[in-house]
């Protein structure tokens, strides 16, 4: 991305693939890119911090694992209608079937525990194998990183955590949406990691136009329940415009930076890079 003579360099990756799959990076193409960037940028996101001491961490942990758990015994029968349930149990029976505990477990915990080994199952990951290589090409360079993550520092007592439970409304969508996209979504991820691998974003283009992402939903929850209960803003709305100010504030003082952004995010022009166009950035494929 480019603005008069400030430039964004953004690298990318298709995620998620197989974890046994060859997938070609030109490292030194990277390693040349990143000697010519002044600073690297950490790409957006939401970090957590826990501010808390060892043995009152523990003290909380303890709270945590209660408050994850469905009140006076209960179970996800018998908290979710029996069509949903069904679509549940096919899918802990295919990825999670000997794990009795989950079924004791919130919605919004249980739909991460099923991701967790939906993943496991279909032998794909997350992490990206450019972004690897860039990062490493900045590990002796710490006062040329940038985090321009939006920062959530955890303060809070026991007594909050015994109320963390997140809204049952939206911990039910939450799990809900997960239940029906989830193995869609990792059954499918094969096609577009095909597309990437040879260049064809137009065909990358209407995968992810017919395939749902799997968005992590129960991590956004507990996060937004967290900054709830100290009364801070919700993380998720700050997340997005705090990365483009931190990016926009570098600029400042360097010419180049560089930073790796997910291939759905710059395919469909969504979350930062729509703020950073709105504010009259160019984004332009290079190679």
């Amino acid at each position: 991305m480019s603005r008069g003579e400030d430039r964004l360099i953004i690298l990318s990756d298709y995620f998620p693939r197989r974890i046994t799959e060859d997938n070609y990076v030109d490292i030194e193409a990277i390693e040349g890119l990143a000697s010519g960037a002044e600073a690297l940028v950490y790409g957006p996101g939401v970090v957590a911090d826990d501010s808390v001491g060892l043995l009152s961490g523990l003290s909380m942990l303890r709270a945590y694992r209660s408050a994850t758990r469905i009140p006076d015994g209960g179970t996800l029968e018998t908290v979710l209608d029996a069509e949903l349930y069904a679509r549940w149990s096919e899918n802990k029976a295919l990825f999670m079937p000997h794990d009795g505990s989950v079924e004791r477990k919130r919605p919004a915990y249980a739909a991460s525990d099923l991701y967790q080994a939906a993943m496991n199952h279909y032998g794909v990951q997350n992490t990206a194998s450019a972004y690897r290589v860039l990062f490493a090409s900045f590990e002796d360079r710490e006062d040329d990183r940038i985090d321009a993550r939006y920062r959530l520092d955890v303060n809070v007592d026991r007594k909050q955590v015994k109320a963390f439970e997140v809204d049952e409304a939206k911990a039910l969508a939450c799990f809900s949406r997960t239940v029906a996209v989830l193995r869609k979504s990792l059954e499918a991820s094969q096609e577009g990691a095909d597309a990437w691998d040879s260049r064809d974003m137009g065909a990358l283009r209407a995968y992810y136009d017919r395939t749902p992402a799997v968005d992590r939903c129960w991590e956004r929850l507990i996060n937004q329940r967290t900054a709830e209960l100290m009364g801070a803003p919700d993380p998720y709305a700050a997340a997005p415009m705090h990365w483009v100010g931190a990016v926009e504030s570098a600029f400042h003082s360097r010419d180049t930076l560089i930073t790796h952004l997910p291939a759905r995010t710059i395919l469909t022009e969504s979350g930062v890079v729509a703020l950073m166009v709105e504010r009259g950035w160019i984004l332009r494929r290079v190679h």
